[in-house]
Formats: C-alpha cells, structure tokens, sequence
C-alpha cells in the first residue's frame, strides 16, 4: 500500500468509518482528472467540482433530489433524501483516494425548527413563539410556492395582516386557535385553490354535540334553506335566525375563511365548510330556530345532536338514499320524450374510463338517434384537464385546445413539496405553444347531435376550463350561472404542512390562462343564458322543444 493510499485510509477512520466498511461498503468512482461534473436534478454545474483528498469528507451539500457525479471514466448517481447523507470514495489515475460525502441540505430556514420549539405543552397548546414559527414559515413558503401571491391581495397589505396577526397571538393557542388567525390570512390571497384546510379531528369526534341540521348557502342571495326533511323542519324551509343571528350576520363572520375569486364562489365555499365553521363561531347545546314555509314563519327548538344521530336521521331520508345511487363520476339517462340525453358529469377523473363511457355513450345515442345530448357539470369542481379533452374529442367540430400558456414556478420549496408523479427538472417555464386536439373523424364515434352544456357558480378549476373551451370553439349553448373558475387562474396545488402545529393549507404553483381571455378582464365563463342553477335543466329542455 502507497504512502498517499495510507492517508486516505486514515482520512477514513478519521470520519467515523472502519477499514472493513470503507472496504466493503463505500462505493468507488474513478476519474483520470482533478474536476468532476455534478448533475443535481438534470442540471449540470459544467466540471466545477474538484476533487480534494485532503478533506475529511469533502462534502457536496444539496437539496436536490437525484445527483450523479460524473468523471471522464465514471458515473455514480444517488436518489437524495430528506436528511440522507452519501458516502463514496473518489480513485483518480494517481491512486489518491478522497472520501467524499453527499449530504441533504435545506434551503428552507423554516423547514426544521429546534427541537425545543418542537416540544407543545401536555395541553397540546402551542407557545406564542412556536405559533409565530409556523406563521412565518407559512408566509416563506407562500411566497416560495405561489406564482404571484400579492396579484389580488398587495404585498403591504398582506404583510400587515401577517405581522398584525404574530402581534396579537396570545400567550398559547391551541391549533384551532391558530387556524382562525391563518385561515382568513391565507383567504387573503385571493385564490379559491389556496387556502388553509379545517383541522376537523380537533374539532369533531364521533360523540360530540353538533348542529343537526343540513343547510345549503344559495350563492345568488346568501339565503339558508334545509336540504333535507330532518327533525321536524321540512325540506326547503328557509332559516331565518339561529339563536336569534340571521344569515347575513353568520355569512359575513365566515365569508373571511372562505378562498375564492368571486364572491358567489366564497359563497359557494363557505357552503362547502359551513358545518365546520358554524361550530367554530356558534356552536350551543340547542337551537331556537326560525324558519319561513309556504308564506309562514315556524319556530322550532332543536337539540345539539351527536354524528351517529344526525347520519341516522340523514339515512332514514329518501331524498338522500336517491343521492347516495348518484356515485359515478360520470353517467347518462335518455329523456326519450324530449328527444336529449343528460350527462351527469361530477368529477374529471380517470382518462382511460372517460374513454369507455364516452365510447358507449355516444354509440347509444347516435344508433338511437338521440338529437341532444345536455352535459351536466353545475357539480363538477374539476379534476384532470386531459379527461375533458378526451370527452370532447368526441363532440368537437373542430380543433380545440384548454389552455393558452401555462406558468410554473418551481422554487427549491416547490421541488421539496412536489411529489415524484408531480416533480419537475427546471426552474421556470412559460410556455404558450398551443398543442391543438383534433376530434375523431371516425362518424361512429362522434356525435351527431347538438350539444348543451350546464354550468354553475360550483363549476371550478378544470370543469371550469372545459365550460371555457367548450364556448371558446363553439361546441354548443351554455345555461346556468357564470363559472366559479376564473380566465386566468392558479391552480395545481401542492399540501404543505406546517412544522410546528401540522396544520395544513393548500397552494397553487401554477397560473393558467385560457383561450382568448384578457387579464383586464378576468371572469369565468359567461352563459349563453344565463339562469339560477336549478332551473338550467328545465330552460334548457324548454330551448330543446322550441
């Protein structure tokens, strides 16, 4: 063994490593030059690393995911872990050996507090330094991720609250106490897909007392009515006061929490969360309720109920034993009387389903000679834009396209929170070249019918985007409410969760915008006709007839 072999043996031992272990277990690479080319997720650093013998380990830091080491000779490649450190041996032409290490590196401040921040109270409380840590880590984060969080919101305003907030924290605050402060900051934004989620295992067990009604919030006046028969009040009764509070009192507390680019959609996402948020802000042992039926005005005391109870009366209900049938993403009735088909389409999910249904369908439909087909997506808040795609293939006259460009920001922040399905090797991108989708030429396997399409202020993200394609390329007639989903919109969201409390909020990377849509003029798609919701159907079998 040479002389400079035995130092580098030394230098082994010296960092915590045996002969047999250096021997067996680290990997070697061999190079006949002093430099060696880093690739860390793709991206090449062009020979800047050099080898160093005399380093006890030389350490390559790094937050990437994959590094590969790549010689004039040699390769050796790593998938790099949160907190993994990497060891091998680098040979050059000389026999030196220099132990060098990988090592996993934060680029996040936030990312790993100290253990003592770490440690809640027996209570599970958080300090009032441990609930500012995790709202500071949640603004860094925010502005990491999201493509243009002060867009809507303004940087000194946003700033403000953020740090009016850390002021008035008290002394400890337990997580559904921390979710008030962060949920209305994050709401701020102005971004109906970035928002903080409920913590609702905090909140409900299955034997804690709740609301036992089921309310649905109209996003056209902000009234309540039941949805269900439950109780003793009817379906459809419209509630005046809970308590002796009227509606616009408990909507103008919660509308804070709800994120959304238009108010009707913070009126639909307020809906959304309403059971939760009504026992944050209301919650009682009973209820004194007044409500408006058929011209009348009723009173009722209704008692706190538990989960098992409330589920109980919902079961017993037929209207929900008929929405319970309504599963599938997507399914089809002909309404042979008025020559149409109606398409239920809830959810933009499974692209190689959507391809069989639609496969059926429209080969049902033209071999019976069905002259309109109503697509149904007044409940679609969206999915996979490709499931759209593949859906209108099979109505389209013509070439069509979703989307005009893209923008994606894609910080070391984003990379950490991205999943391997989601990760992506550059930095930024735009991208407006438009790849068109042509629809099927084969007659058999396009519709030969008219098209109309459903909306509500419901429709968002994805389904909103198809409303606007659908409009934008002349597909067919739109009816309903003007979409919840915006021209140019952020969206594909990443979970990050806080370090300290793990709360979570949702956050938007990317930003969209739309065929033909103008950012000075941003709204969501605009019926043909426009009428509420739960009469589209009705006015549009009206058309069909006429």
């Amino acid at each position: 063994m040479t002389l400079k072999k035995s130092l580098a043996l030394l230098i082994l031992l010296g960092a915590g490593i045996s002969s047999s272990e250096a021997q067996t277990k680290l990997s070697v690479l061999k190079s006949n030059k002093s430099q060696l080319e880093i690739i860390a997720d793709g991206v090449s650093n062009h020979g800047n690393w050099t080898i160093t013998p005399s380093a006890r380990p030389d350490v390559f830091s790094t937050h990437a995911k994959h590094v590969m080491f790549r010689s004039d000779v040699d390769s050796i490649a790593f998938d790099v872990k949160k907190n993994g450190i990497y060891d091998f041996v680098v040979l050059d032409s000389k026999k030196d050996s220099a132990f060098t290490q990988v090592r996993w590196e934060s680029l996040n401040p936030f990312e790993q507090p100290s253990e003592s921040l770490l440690k809640l109270s027996p209570s599970g409380k958080l300090s009032k330094e441990q609930a500012q840590f995790d709202i500071d880590a949640l603004v860094y984060t925010l502005n990491e991720v999201h493509p243009d969080m002060f867009s809507v919101c303004g940087m000194d305003a946003f700033m403000s609250m953020a740090n009016k907030i850390k002021i008035e924290l008290p002394d400890s605050v337990n997580r559904i106490g921390l979710y008030r402060y962060l949920a209305p900051l994050v709401s701020f934004i102005g971004d109906g897909h970035t928002r903080m989620l409920f913590p609702n295992n905090d909140l409900f067990t299955k034997e804690s007392l709740r609301f036992p009604l089921q309310l649905d919030i109209n996003t056209n006046d902000s009234t309540f009515t039941t949805k269900l028969d439950m109780f003793g009040i009817p379906k459809n009764a419209r509630i005046l006061t809970i308590n002796g509070v009227d509606n616009k009192t408990m909507i103008e507390k919660m509308m804070p929490y709800a994120s959304g680019e238009r108010y009707f959609f913070k009126l639909m996402v307020t809906n959304y969360q309403f059971p939760a948020l009504f026992e944050l802000f209301y919650n009682a042992p009973d209820y004194n309720i007044k409500y408006l039926l058929g011209g009348k005005i009723y009173t009722k005391k209704l008692k706190a109920a538990t989960y098992d109870k409330i589920h109980a009366e919902i079961n017993r209900n037929k209207d929900a034993q008929d929405n319970k049938s309504r599963v599938a993403n997507y399914s089809y009735s002909i309404i042979q009387g008025n020559n149409a088909a109606v398409m239920d389409f809830r959810n933009l999910e499974g692209r190689a389903a959507m391809a069989n249904f639609a496969d059926s369908m429209i080969a049902d439909l033209n071999a019976k000679h069905i002259g309109n087909l109503i697509i149904d997506i007044r409940n679609n808040g969206g999915g996979d834009s490709s499931v759209g795609d593949m859906l209108f293939q099979y109505i389209s006259k013509v070439p069509f396209y979703q989307f005009d460009k893209s923008f994606a920001r894609i910080s070391p922040v984003t990379q950490s929170l991205l999943s391997p399905e989601q990760y992506m090797k550059v930095g930024l991108y735009y991208n407006n070249e438009v790849a068109k989708i042509y629809p099927f030429s084969d007659k058999s396997r396009h519709y030969q019918g008219k098209v109309w399409l459903l909306i509500s202020h419901h429709t968002f993200s994805s389904a909103s985007s198809f409303s606007w394609a659908f409009q934008h390329c002349n597909m067919g007639k739109v009816i309903g409410e003007e979409s919840g989903g915006m021209s140019v919109s952020f969206g594909d969201i990443l979970i990050y969760q806080l370090p300290v409390s793990g709360l979570k909020s949702f956050i938007s990377y990317k930003r969209f915008w739309l065929p033909g849509s103008d950012e000075k003029d941003i709204h969501g798609t605009i019926p043909d006709f426009k009428v509420p919701a739960d009469k589209a159907l009705d006015y549009t079998l009206e058309l069909i007839n006429k």
